[in-house]
């Protein structure tokens, strides 16, 4: 049974048959290989378009020839050859360079300008170039998945299976296969010849395939094992799939190239030194050893990589990782003390900056060298310095005067010593003994600064509190005041609103009664009650924030108000009682009148009546 009809091997040609296709008689030059091919792609005589090739070979550990998969690619193109015959015998012959990559897409092949001189169409030229790249869907998606993996965690090697079958497609000796066919049966007719131009190699690859060559060189196998690496080839074997392209090696996670060695997204070394990522690559790693010293776990900025472990500081041996080596003098041992100072100072003057004092007043301004680590030449300028402090105790030691004082102290350290004298010996003693009575003197100086810093920082507290309570007590004060003069207007306004509709209710009760009456007239309009007085005018405001003179003469005019509106009320109310009984006087006279009236004519009818009878 042929390989391709396996289970695992690739199907055959995709092909559109055309039935009014007069492909047979072109198929003369072409009998003698036609043969052999019946059987795996009967239908492909009568083809018009073939749009894609077939299926990639498989690895060889499967028993298959590489002509097997010539014979495939020869079938499909003599097919295609035949369906498109020349039309037309072009101009002169032209030959045409092009260059194919690992990472060559369809894209990067435009249909060119000459195509369509030498009748080649688009259709003609796609096919030609997925000849060329059958496997760049899958290479894409690979790409594409693997990348994902990547950037999710380690990309488990089963991500470069479509890798390997892609990269066999597009072999070099595929390349050329295709090329020399497609020149054969298509574009020579057309006057037209394609070569592979071989790609531009690098520096950077350059260097990295040597060193695998001059490994593979010492040994005949090793040599025939090298070059079938570096044509591209992949094996599978108990590890995943291995990598032998231009000198380098990938064994499923662990990838080696040149001198750069990875195992997955997590783990790398090179000449720039050792970095371990607990996470994604592109994060700060986790641990990092270099040239330049050992990070653990370090945030981006957040100051230098602590000194390298194992290298030998100003020429002593090294004292072991944790330190403390009995080689190392006292300079070593002072200037790790001033680093740990600085760093100390460092932190100490970042979380004080948001204080409200000024920086001299901080917290911590640092210390000197203690008086052990200070050569001799050094004593008299530390003496000088820590004297003049402690005559003017009253005056805060800053980190300004600390940091000029061991600027001296340092650069005191270059003078050269006085020459050999005896009575120095002696005097070199005492002088070191009173430097430490003094250093001893500047730290209890420093503690009691401080103290006192931080007494007067209490002291400003609290004085903001209390100016703080004061201000508020006061702003109480004005909007109880403020609130008890509009409740007295209020009430004022109330009162003259009262009496208003006191007067209009005896107003209109007067109407009422009067108009009621058969016979009174009614009184003129200077008989009614005079309308009630305006309001008082409405507060504007208290000029120079007097309060207490304010309210008083609000409450004077609020009381003067009340009082006039009092009296103006009694006085309407006595015109309008004189009014009502005016008019009730009035209407009885009218009453009494008119009755008399009415008897009169009463009796004089009845006069009238009896002396008709």
């Amino acid at each position: 049974m042929e390989p391709h009809l396996g289970p695992d091997g690739p199907p055959p040609p995709y092909s559109e048959t055309d039935i009014h296709s007069h492909s047979y008689g072109a198929r003369s030059h072409h009998a003698s290989h036609a043969d052999d091919d019946v059987s795996i792609a009967p239908s492909s005589s009568h083809s018009n378009i073939i749009d894609t090739p077939p299926e990639s070979p498989l690895d060889p550990e499967f028993g298959f020839a590489e002509s097997s998969s010539n014979q495939h690619i020869n079938t499909s193109c003599r097919d295609y050859f035949d369906s498109r015959p020349p039309n037309r015998s072009s101009g002169p012959s032209i030959t045409v360079g092009f260059e194919i990559t690992p990472d060559s897409a369809p894209s990067d092949f435009p249909y060119p300008d000459w195509a369509h001189d030498h009748d080649v169409s688009h259709q003609d030229w796609q096919t030609f170039i997925n000849y060329l790249l059958p496997g760049h869907a899958a290479r894409a998606n690979s790409h594409i998945i693997d990348r994902k993996l990547r950037v999710e965690g380690d990309a488990p090697s089963y991500a470069h299976d479509d890798k390997s079958s892609a990269s066999v497609s597009s072999s070099p000796q595929n390349i050329d296969t295709v090329t020399r066919e497609w020149n054969h049966g298509f574009f020579q007719p057309r006057g037209v010849t394609i070569r592979r131009t071989p790609p531009a190699e690098t520096p950077a690859e350059s260097q990295t395939q040597e060193p695998g060559t001059s490994r593979a060189n010492p040994a005949g196998g090793e040599q025939s094992q090298s070059q079938s690496q570096q044509s591209g080839s992949w094996w599978r074997n108990a590890f995943g799939f291995v990598d032998g392209n231009n000198g380098n090696l990938r064994v499923g996670p662990l990838h080696i190239e040149g001198d750069r060695v990875a195992l997955g997204s997590r783990f790398e070394a090179d000449h720039n030194g050792v970095r371990w990522w607990r996470g994604q690559p592109n994060t700060q790693p986790l641990f990092e050893a270099s040239s330049r010293g050992v990070r653990w776990g370090e945030q981006p900025g957040s100051g230098p990589a602590h000194p390298h472990p194992f290298a030998h500081r100003g020429g002593h041996p090294w004292g072991g990782p944790f330190g403390g080596g009995r080689g190392r003098n006292r300079d070593y041992r002072h200037e790790h003390r001033h680093e740990h100072g600085r760093r100390d100072h460092s932190r100490s003057s970042t979380s004080s900056s948001s204080s409200s004092l000024s920086s001299s007043s901080d917290s911590s301004i640092g210390s000197l060298p203690d008086w052990d680590d200070l050569k001799d030449v050094q004593l008299p300028v530390t003496k000088r310095s820590v004297q003049a402090w402690l005559a003017h105790p009253e005056h805060p030691v800053t980190k300004d005067m600390l940091r000029k004082a061991k600027a001296e102290i340092k650069a005191a350290k270059h003078v050269p010593p006085p020459p050999q004298n005896p009575s120095w010996d002696s005097a070199r003693e005492s002088l070191r003994r009173e430097v430490k009575d003094l250093l001893q003197q500047f730290k209890m100086l420093k503690r009691q600064q401080k103290v006192a810093k931080r007494r007067a920082r209490k002291e400003l507290r609290q004085q903001k509190r209390a100016s703080r309570q004061e201000r508020r007590q006061q702003r109480r004060a004005e909007r109880h005041d403020r609130r008890a003069h509009e409740h007295e207007s209020r009430r004022a306004e109330r009162a003259t609103r009262r009496a208003e509709r006191d007067a209009e209710r005896h107003a209109r009760r007067f109407r009422h009664h009067h108009v009621a009456s058969p016979g009174p007239p009614i009184p003129d309009a200077a008989s009614a009650p005079p309308p009630p007085p305006p309001p008082p005018p409405a507060f504007s405001g208290f000029p120079g924030g007097r309060w207490e003179q304010n309210v008083e003469q609000a409450t004077q005019i609020a009381a003067e108000a009340v009082s006039n509106a009092k009296k103006d009320m009694e006085t309407a109310l006595a015109r309008a009682a004189q009014d009502r009984e005016k008019a009730l006087a009035t209407a009885q006279s009218e009453r009494e009148k008119a009755a008399r009236i009415a008897e009169e004519s009463c009796r004089t009818a009845m006069e009238a009546v009896q002396r008709s009878r």
